[in-house]
């Protein structure tokens, strides 16, 4: 390889580089990105530079998109619901109150109560998630419950269908109200549902349950 070549393919990888690291943090682009990364990364190594340059130019950004891609995936979560459970069931994070992290091979256990509620310790989770739902009857055999985007692409029954993560605002010293305030809500709400459901499950109150959880613990 001549001194040319080998500047126009280094030239060329940065662009990949810069392009990939923009499209990567731009999120809906993020697997172009990363492609976009590695083909800078292969460009700039099979020049003539010296290890050190291309470490550097190329090891940077490689580094920082597998350091950022390995933080977005949520903690692993296995959801145990009993078999008499039907309609919406709803986790509530970050209360006091709640259950402690129960962790089982790697994962944590959410143990979902009869009454559809229920509350934990742990924060909300964010980023890719991982979770699996199983029925588990008293003798604790589990039967795995599939899960699916939305109600139309559903296979099979029972089924988990969609969730949605909300919040429900704290108050604030002033009379007001916030998200951000130490009193807010965080929950996550599942549908489990059946081949003779036709629309959602309505959703439940999440409010006077946590509230009934906080005074408890105050008692």
């Amino acid at each position: 390889m001549n001194s040319r070549l080998s500047t126009i393919l280094f030239v060329h990888g940065i662009v990949f580089l810069v392009a990939g690291i923009f499209l990567y943090l731009s999120w809906w682009f993020f697997i172009y990105g990363m492609t976009a990364v590695v083909i800078g990364a292969v460009l700039v190594l099979i020049t003539k530079k010296s290890w050190l340059v291309k470490g550097f130019v190329a090891g940077l950004p490689v580094l920082f998109v597998a350091w950022s891609f390995s933080r977005s995936f949520a903690p692993a979560q296995t959801f145990l619901l009993p078999n008499d459970l039907s309609g919406t069931f709803t986790v509530v994070h970050g209360e006091a109150c709640g259950a402690p992290d129960e962790v089982e091979d790697g994962r944590f256990l959410i143990r979902i109560p009869s009454s559809g509620f229920a509350i934990l310790q742990r924060e909300l989770p964010s980023g890719w998630i991982d979770d699996k739902f199983f029925f588990e009857n008293e003798r604790g055999e589990r039967t795995n419950i599939p899960v699916y985007f939305n109600l139309a692409e559903a296979l099979k029954f029972p089924a988990i269908v969609g969730g949605v993560t909300g919040n429900i605002p704290g108050p604030l010293p002033d009379g007001g109200f916030s998200s951000d305030a130490p009193g807010t809500i965080h929950y996550h709400q599942y549908y489990l549902v059946s081949d003779t459901t036709e629309e959602w499950p309505a959703d439940p109150d999440v409010e006077p349950v946590v509230q009934e959880c906080r005074d408890k613990l105050a008692e």
